[in-house]
């Protein structure tokens, strides 16, 4: 049986990470292609990958399995451009922060003879402890990735999907497009809106020439807000999302109107029980984070779902999943 392909579109970190988790299994050829060529290459460096590719439909004519991590501005052109020459019985996977717009462009450009499946990944606790971005084998290692697919799915692209993220060492958590733009939302747009805000209230403005100077690890995490995962398209995405965003803005404003009132009003009680159970429900999260004891994550047994590489052993053998 000939070597299982997986292409990797985007080489960013979540890519590169994927490559490095990935090329734990020595069954695997692993082709990567981004859009700068320095980072490509880097990518190979690093042994993410065993092949660059640079013309993005070659990279992915062979693959059984294809890896998007593009930022979302480029992922639409992208499932066009793969669209053509997608191979039959392949599974394409996006890692989109916006799932419906990503589901609606698989629809558009992709063609029946392929599976799709969109994914939201969490990351290791550790990398977040640690504060620092980069490709890593075990970025996602003890965390969840939240999997979305189309109606009608078939049995065998959902555990083939499963059998993907176990080879990541995480977890799936199945839901729906709709449920994880809201969740996203939250947990993941608002966080860097806000601190774009912050930055933009407070740079250049009176007093920044001295106070930059006295800005310290609290200011710092706002801009490492800005420099992980998505950032870059924080644009497109906040527009893609948009109904989430915006109600999730007017909540985040309402707690600003309600700080300043008690701020204004001198309400010490108040400000202190605010700012006290931010803290204590931040920190309770933080352990359960850590942990990643959550309960009914997934149902089936491990055990009954055969390794990655098998499953992209038996994406050729005939049978065409459904979408």
């Amino acid at each position: 049986m000939a070597t299982p392909t997986v292409a990797i579109i985007g080489l960013d970190v979540v890519g590169t990470s994927l490559g490095l988790a990935l090329g734990k299994n020595a069954r695997l050829h692993r082709i990567g292609h981004d859009r700068e060529p320095g980072r490509a290459q880097q990518a190979k460096k690093q042994n993410a990958v065993d092949k660059v590719e640079y013309n993005l439909p070659r990279a992915v004519e062979q693959a059984q399995w294809i890896l998007i991590t593009e930022p979302v501005a480029w992922m639409e052109e992208t499932f066009q451009l793969i669209g053509p020459v997608v191979p039959a019985g392949s599974v394409v996977v996006d890692f989109a922060p916006v799932k419906r717009a990503a589901a609606e462009w698989a629809a558009r450009y992709l063609p029946a003879h392929c599976s799709y499946v969109g994914l939201m990944p969490a990351f290791n606790p550790q990398v977040l402890s640690e504060g620092e971005w980069k490709g890593r084998a075990d970025l996602f290692s003890g965390a969840l990735i939240a999997v979305t697919t189309p109606p009608g799915a078939s049995e065998g692209t959902l555990q083939g999907v499963e059998a993907l993220i176990r080879a990541l060492d995480a977890r799936p958590l199945f839901s729906d497009a709709a449920e994880i733009d809201g969740l996203m939302s939250r947990v993941s747009l608002l966080p860097a809106l806000t601190a774009a805000a912050m930055l933009h209230t407070t740079l250049n403005r009176p007093g920044w020439q001295e106070g930059r100077k006295l800005a310290g690890w609290t200011y710092r995490s706002f801009l490492m807000a800005l420099q992980a995962g998505e950032a870059d398209s924080l644009h497109q995405a906040s527009l893609l999302n948009r109904d989430n965003v915006l109600r999730a803005l007017e909540d985040m404003l309402t707690s600003l109107q309600q700080l300043r009132a008690w701020i204004e009003e001198n309400a010490g009680e108040s400000l202190e029980a605010f700012f006290q159970n931010a803290r204590l429900g931040g920190e309770e999260w933080w352990k359960e984070r850590q942990e990643g004891n959550w309960e009914n994550i997934a149902g089936g047994s491990w055990e009954e779902i055969p390794s990655f590489s098998e499953r992209l052993g038996q994406a050729f053998l005939g049978r065409n999943p459904k979408r």
